[in-house]
């Protein structure tokens, strides 16, 4: 049978043999011996396979050079990469089927095992008798053989670890493969959701920089192990993030948060469009009418927003659970629906039944409005300053004596309208403003200038 994916992760049925008797012992002279021994061969392995793998990129490169291609399509023929884990044939031979069966038929019985061509020369006349009807008879036999074999427990804890592992060893080979092939990168993360057995979670990266650059790529301390373990928490924990809250309050929040979450994306799915927000009030006339869709399975004694809800825990999980399930969701109307609705609700704002809420008109409304309380107050600081400011300059003038002839003044401009047009100008690139103010000094400057003239011109 071929090595695909879904065979090497399914649990086999292994024959009951009889237990075969234990090895003397070796003594510690033999055990380092035998050690020696394992670790040479292992090195002289280790050698061959290094000298074949430069052999064949060298090969590659040689190759990619004359025909002016890249290595990587060289490397795609020499190398399936876990191609032959994801190929694999559906439809199984009547041959092979039978030759599966008489194996299996042989081990029960307790002969002896045979090797595969032993097995085909013993049974092969008794194949070839067969008819169409008999082979396809061996072939639903061995189908569901298969899906038993698929469907066995693996119960022990070592076991499922041995399970585990083959899956990973699987999953590694896919991904590398599928790396060289398409040109990508992925991690994976496998942790358990039960505690009958220990096993730690569970990383790969298919290029050993992913995993220095997460740190980067979120923003904070990242580190592995405990990402695993957090992980490996949450699932064992059910995956219900509601466990993770200690207080009644924070698990009403959580589910009133996701339950206007799955409303509004359930509503955008099946309306197709993605700013639309779910209508509690207005959902007849806005939702049902405009769209043509009705939410089935609602299961909370009320409808309406959910920060609107009661805080009762049970009909809001009950809620939240119906809406994961899929018991609760938005479905099509045909248009004969939608005109009927349409007609009982007419029928109801007729009889009074409902009432149309709408938004009260402003008592101004059509008015132009004046300042807020906020212009108004800071207009009326700025009017103080000015106040004290004219004051200050006419305290200067008394202080001159009355004979002084009147200095002719530049006509004042309002107090707000100055200020406004100073902030402007401060509001301007500051080269600007600086020749602004050299050229055009304030008005309080220009009437200390005028004074100090005057009273240079007395002391004269």
């Amino acid at each position: 049978m071929p090595l695909t994916a879904q065979y090497a992760s399914a649990p086999r049925i292994r024959p009951l043999r009889p237990t075969a008797q234990p090895a003397a012992p070796m003594t510690d002279h033999q055990r380092e011996e035998a050690m020696q021994a394992s670790r040479e061969t292992k090195a002289e392995m280790n050698r061959e396979v290094a000298a074949w793998t430069k052999y064949t990129l060298d090969k590659v490169a040689e190759l990619a050079k004359k025909y002016k291609k890249d290595e990587r399509y060289f490397l795609d023929m020499f190398f399936g990469g876990g191609i032959h884990l994801v190929n694999h044939h559906d439809k199984v031979n009547p041959f092979n089927a039978f030759m599966s069966i008489k194996a299996r038929e042989n081990r029960m019985d307790g002969e002896d095992l045979l090797k595969l061509k032993a097995l085909q020369a013993l049974h092969l006349a008794e194949y070839h008798g067969l008819n169409e009807t008999e082979r396809l008879a061996y072939v639903e036999e061995f189908m569901a053989l298969k899906v038993a074999n698929l469907e066995l427990q693996r119960p022990t804890p070592r076991a499922r670890i041995q399970d585990v592992s083959n899956v990973i060893r699987n999953i590694e080979l896919l991904l590398l493969g599928l790396q060289r092939r398409a040109g990508v990168h992925a991690m994976v993360c496998i942790f358990r959701n039960t505690t009958t057995y220990v096993m730690d979670p569970q990383w790969f990266f298919t290029s050993a920089e992913l995993e220095p650059y997460l740190p980067m790529a979120v923003g904070k301390q990242w580190n592995t192990a405990q990402v695993g373990a957090r992980l490996e928490a949450f699932a064992i924990a059910g995956c219900d993030t509601s466990k993770l809250f200690k207080t009644v309050q924070q698990k009403v929040e959580f589910y009133k948060m996701s339950i206007r979450n799955r409303v509004n994306h359930s509503l955008r799915q099946i309306t197709g469009n993605s700013n639309l927000q779910m209508q509690y009030v207005h959902f007849e006339t806005r939702i049902v009418h405009q769209y043509g869709v009705n939410i089935v399975g609602w299961t909370h004694p009320t409808f309406g927003n959910p920060s609107e809800l009661s805080s009762s825990l049970e009909p809001l999980k009950k809620l939240y659970d119906a809406l994961v399930s899929g018991e609760c969701k938005f479905v099509k109307l045909s248009e004969a629906d939608v005109d009927k609705r349409k007609k009982e609700y007419e029928a109801k704002l007729a009889s009074g039944e409902v009432e149309v809420t709408e938004r009260k008109q402003r008592k101004d409304a059509g008015t132009k409005r004046g300042a807020n309380k906020r212009t108004k107050k800071r207009n009326a600081v700025e009017d103080d300053e000015d106040d004290e400011e004219e004051d200050d300059t006419e305290d200067e003038d008394e202080d001159d004596g009355d004979d002084e002839e009147p200095v002719p003044q530049p006509a004042k401009k309002p107090a707000a309208k100055r200020r406004r047009k100073e902030r402007q100008e401060e509001s301007q690139p500051s080269t600007k403003r600086m020749r602004k103010t050299a050229t055009k000094p304030t008005t309080s400057r220009r009437r200390r200038t005028a004074s100090q003239a005057v009273g240079d011109s007395d002391a004269e």
